[in-house]
């Protein structure tokens, strides 16, 4: 199985295009990730319809990357990828584009995967206190976006923008970070 994103530029072709995609339509479309045509199909209607959630562009691209990284890793998955040639993929998306990190967690909220190494767990509760907190709803399925305003990280003081989609092989947190230098 070969997994990758092919990203093309082309004229978005409408939300009714996108239910009819299937097969090479879906490569002609800009994603398809998996060998699957069904797969590739789900993957781009998930991403049309989902990217329209964000105020701004750069949120929709945000929103955009994160699923296309839950996308992939989905298939990672269903492919047998190790960990680190996961990680890989994420670190490789990070120096090459405007998003600052990836975070993956598992459905207990504890991040498993990344772009860079991170002890980290986020709360259950979406109500907590905690600047992560609101990210649990992805995990309980309230929300399938969550987007956060750019604020200073508890973690270290630094300003970031956040912004969280559900997972798409089960409950996790897939989430992608912009640093203020990048914002």
């Amino acid at each position: 199985m070969q997994i990758g994103v092919t990203v093309t530029r082309i004229p978005d072709p409408g939300p009714l295009a996108a239910r009819r995609l299937t097969g090479e339509n879906a490569t002609w479309a800009g994603v398809f990730i998996g060998n699957s045509p069904t797969t590739g199909a789900a993957g781009i209607v998930t991403l049309m319809t989902t990217v329209n959630k964000g105020r701004n562009k750069r949120e929709k691209m945000m929103v955009a990357a994160a699923m296309t990284a839950a996308h992939y890793l989905d298939a990672a998955m269903k492919a047998k990828l190790r960990p680190d040639e996961i990680e890989s993929v994420l670190a490789a998306i990070v120096r090459r584009s405007g998003i600052s990190e990836f975070w993956i967690t598992d459905e207990h909220g504890r991040v498993v995967l990344g772009s860079a190494e991170m002890d980290f767990e986020f709360p259950t509760d979406p109500d907590a206190t905690s600047q992560a907190a609101p990210f649990a709803a992805l995990l309980r399925g309230r929300e399938t976006v969550v987007i956060q305003d750019p604020a200073a990280r508890e973690l270290d003081g630094k300003v970031y923008q956040y912004v969280g989609v559900a997972g798409v092989d089960r409950p996790r947190i897939i989430q992608v970070g912009a640093s203020a230098d990048i914002l």
